[in-house]
Formats: structure tokens, C-alpha cells, sequence
């Protein structure tokens, strides 16, 4: 690790991105696999159609409370890098970098790589041959040569991919509640025989959590964003917001079209409902949306995950290349190289669940202590930021007490990969202790 050159700085980042693109890629980048793939998982745990639309409720509030938080962190510190930003202002370099480091090997590399895996298994059910990986390695392959010549471009693509998806995904979902087979009293159905136990919930509050996952997106790109004390908080609850009410549209109309016992059968809810609703060519229609739905996810963490990097990068705590602005280009494109040639190396770690499970743990953890970083920097900075969190301060305790029960719900159903977000967590210190990240000095917190 070295100081990046100043050629490879001639350009900063630009703040480029008004309130429609940071939505897009807040909405874009959470709307990807998750509510085509857990509905049967959640609904063979849960014991009731009414406990799985609670617990899509209870997750969406969840999200919320994290995104209020979020929304006065990011007016707060406005800059490339979200929560290893807010992390190293309150705890120091050791958590800051530990943070990007398990962001770079577990969470956001893991997370690419998982919902890439879901796309290549459509594209594949579309396509046919080279098959799913390979698939999959082509919609990482793609969205980063895409991120790498233009951001405007990417963000643009983005919103595009994301109205394209979101209006699809409406149409098909209001024509099941029109459907003459509907059933809408299986919105009140129970599953017989279903017991009610710890880890079966956890299973299915994970899953839509996983579902709601990529809320925080936009204040990873912070820096780029055009009057960030207005558009970030805009961005975050009206994004989210507009996420929580279609995803529990979606789920409405997939009980009323297939009921609670057709979706635990199914193989592929979602294609089943197409089927439905469409007929012979539903089928092929559900996978296409699932497959523009995963690449569009994909294409945005492909833009927001390696400012991170970036922002490390300039505080010496990452490879110094991360940190260059290509001069014509102006994106940081070793960075975003970075990013796509280790989300390629963990596509060989296993199916769309395993990867999901070697994510959330970390993940969650890392929210909690982000949350819990608000109150040590509105001292260290002297006040509230320019958006004080509603409900301070029990917003953020909601939001941290919250993540701890999940944390330990996690450890119970799924040890061995929670463990491996343990293991990854410790290496970042031993790590960090080894390179001693010399030159990466402890700045004070700065608002600009």
C-alpha cells in the first residue's frame, strides 16, 4: 500500500447525482432477487400468511429505523464511503478498516456475486447454453465495464433498468389480483401442522431482510451526490418507502394467485405466477423480469460498493490504485476493477443461500455499530446533523437492539456460515495489526 499518485487524482469524483438518480439506485439496488426467491422459504418456516406479511411489515420498519439513522449520518459526513466513513470518524482506523475489508471479502463482493448467481440461473432458464455460471461471470464482466468508462452512463442505465423493472413488476402483479382463479381469502390462510419456533421465524425474518438488503446504498456514494443535506434523506425514506409498499403488493398478489401451499411447492414462485397469469409464454416473461431485476441489482452495487474502496484509499488504508480517477473517465476505475475480479472468485463458493448466509451476519453487525456510531459523532462534532434522526434516541437503540436479536438468531440457524463472518471479522484485525497501515492517520471528523 503507497500514496496514490497525483496523475491518477487529477479528478475528484463529481457531484452528479440529484434525487431521481440517488433514489434509482437506492430502489434499483434493493428491488434484485430477494422478492422472487424467499417468498417459499419464508412461507415453509412461517406458520401463517398473516405472520409472513407481518414479517414483511416488521422488516420494512426495521430498514426504516436503519435508514433514518443513516439519512443523519450521511448529511452528517457527506462523503465517498457511507459507513466505513462514519465508523473510522467514531471508532478510529482499526473498525473503519476492518469494515472495508469485510465489505471487500464478504459483504458487498458476496452479495454481487450471489445476486449475479440468481441471474445467471434465469438467464440460463431463457438462454440455455454457456449455462448459469457462466452467465453470471458475463453480468459482473458487463456491469463493471460499464461502471468503469462512465458514471453518468451507469447512473442512467440504472434508473432506466430500475423504472423498466419496477413498472413490469406492477403490471404482472396487478393482473394476478385480476385473475378469475384469485383467491383472496388465502391472504387470512394458516399452514397446518406448522409449530412456531425461534429459528423457523429467523429463517423468514432473514429472508426479507436479505429482500430489503441495499437500503444504505446511497450514502456509499455520498460524495457523488448533488446537495446531499436535501437529496440523501429523500432518497433513503422515500426509496425505501416505495420498496416496502411493492414488495408487500408482490407477495399479496402471489398468495392470492398461487395460495400459501402452491408457493411452499413451487420451484419457481415467481415463474409460476407469470404462468398463471400470462400462460404458455408466462413462463419465459417472469424469467426475463427476474433476469433485468438481478443484472440492474448488479450493475448497481457495481457502481456504489467500490467508492468505499476509493474513500479507503485515500486515507492510505486500501490499495493505493483504488483511489485514482481515471482523467477521462473520471470514475474510479481500479477500484471498480477490484471489486469485479473478486466477486468472480466467490461465484465458485456455492448457491444463491450459501452466499446469502456468509453475508448477513457481518453485515448486520456492521449496520449495528454504524447506528450506534450517531450518538459519538454528534458529540465529537458538537450537535445533531443538518437531518436530525426522528425519534432520537430511540431510533437508533431500536434499530441496534433489533440487529442483536437477529445476530443471535443468525448464530442458532446458521452456525458454520455466521462463523465464517467471525473468522473474516478477526482477520481484518489481524490484518490491520500486521500492515499497521502506516500513513493512515486519524483525521478529525469533517463535515464539508
Amino acid at each position: 500500500m503507497g500514496i496514490a499518485s497525483e496523475a491518477g487524482r487529477a479528478h475528484e469524483l463529481e457531484r452528479h447525482l440529484g434525487w431521481v438518480a440517488s433514489t434509482s439506485l437506492l430502489v434499483g439496488g434493493v428491488v434484485g432477487s430477494g422478492i422472487f426467491l424467499v417468498p417459499q422459504e419464508m412461507l415453509a418456516n412461517a406458520p401463517s400468511v398473516p405472520v409472513c406479511l407481518a414479517i414483511w411489515v416488521v422488516a420494512g420498519v426495521l430498514s426504516f429505523l436503519g435508514s433514518l439513522t443513516f439519512a443523519e449520518l450521511g448529511t452528517m459526513l457527506p462523503h465517498a464511503g457511507g459507513e466505513y466513513v462514519y465508523l473510522r470518524a467514531a471508532y478510529g482506523n482499526g473498525v473503519g478498516f476492518v469494515y472495508g475489508w469485510v465489505l471487500f471479502a464478504v459483504i458487498q463482493s458476496g452479495s454481487i456475486a450471489a445476486v449475479a448467481t440468481a441471474f445467471g440461473d434465469y438467464a440460463a432458464r431463457l438462454f440455455g447454453h454457456p449455462g448459469s455460471t457462466a452467465w453470471a461471470a458475463a453480468a459482473i464482466v458487463a456491469t463493471a465495464l460499464v461502471n468503469l468508462r462512465t458514471s453518468r452512463v451507469a447512473v442512467g442505465l440504472q434508473t432506466v433498468v430500475t423504472a423498466a423493472k419496477c413498472l413490469a413488476l406492477l403490471g404482472l402483479c396487478s393482473l394476478a389480483f385480476l385473475d378469475p382463479g384469485r383467491d383472496a381469502a388465502a391472504l387470512c390462510r394458516s399452514l397446518p401442522d406448522r409449530p412456531i419456533t425461534l429459528t423457523a421465524i429467523g429463517v423468514a425474518v432473514m429472508g426479507a431482510l436479505w429482500a430489503y438488503d441495499g437500503w444504505n446504498a446511497v450514502s456509499l456514494v455520498a460524495g457523488e451526490v448533488r446537495d446531499p443535506v436535501k437529496t440523501l434523506p429523500k432518497a433513503l425514506i422515500g426509496g425505501l418507502g416505495l420498496v416496502v409498499l411493492l414488495y408487500l403488493f408482490t407477495f399479496s398478489s402471489y398468495i392470492v394467485c398461487l395460495g400459501p401451499e402452491g408457493i411452499v411447492r413451487s420451484k419457481q414462485v415467481a415463474a409460476d405466477v407469470g404462468g398463471r397469469v400470462l400462460g404458455p409464454v408466462g413462463d419465459r416473461v417472469m424469467s426475463g423480469l427476474i433476469a433485468l431485476s438481478t443484472f440492474g441489482t448488479v450493475l448497481g452495487m457495481m457502481f456504489t460498493c467500490p467508492r468505499t474502496y476509493y474513500a479507503m484509499a485515500h486515507d492510505k488504508a486500501f490499495f493505493a490504485a483504488a483511489g485514482w480517477i481515471h482523467p477521462t473517465w473520471r470514475t474510479p476505475y481500479l477500484a471498480v476493477f477490484l471489486q469485479a475480479v473478486w466477486a468472480l472468485a466467490l461465484l465458485t463458493r456455492g448457491t444463491f443461500n450459501t452466499l446469502l448466509n456468509y453475508v448477513m451476519f457481518a453485515s448486520w453487525l456492521f449496520y449495528a455499530l454504524t447506528a450506534a456510531s450517531l450518538p459519538i459523532l454528534r458529540g465529537k462534532l458538537g450537535g445533531p446533523g443538518p437531518f436530525p434522526t426522528p425519534g432520537y434516541p430511540f431510533t437508533p437503540i431500536a434499530f441496534c437492539s433489533i440487529s442483536v436479536v437477529l445476530m443471535v438468531t443468525l448464530v442458532i440457524s446458521s452456525p458454520w456460515e455466521s462463523l465464517y463472518g467471525v473468522l473474516m471479522i478477526g482477520a481484518g484485525f489481524v490484518l490491520y495489526r500486521c500492515l499497521g497501515c502506516p500513513g493512515a492517520e486519524q483525521a478529525a471528523p469533517d463535515r464539508r
